[in-house]
């Protein structure tokens, strides 16, 4: 089952991007590289993006994922 995100699924959200982001770094060391506080700047970054009416955040129930988009406005062509 696939639901919105609420401000309840930023702490497993914080903790499933940790874990993949430790797995990445495995392959691209200096890329996927952590500040020290880096799950407390996602953890704000997610609250505020989840406020925001043009995100989509949607969490897999069995919390095994979860997918954020944003709508935006295209650039003038």
């Amino acid at each position: 089952m696939i639901r919105k995100a609420t401000k309840s699924d930023i702490d497993w959200m914080v903790k499933l991007s940790h874990q993949k982001r430790l797995t990445y770094s495995k392959e691209q060391p200096n890329f996927w590289k952590m500040s020290k506080n880096s799950d407390e700047i996602q953890k704000k970054y997610f609250e505020k993006e989840l406020k925001n009416d043009d995100v989509i955040a949607l969490i897999y129930e069995e919390k095994q994922g979860f997918i954020i988009g944003k709508l935006v406005t295209p650039p003038e062509v």
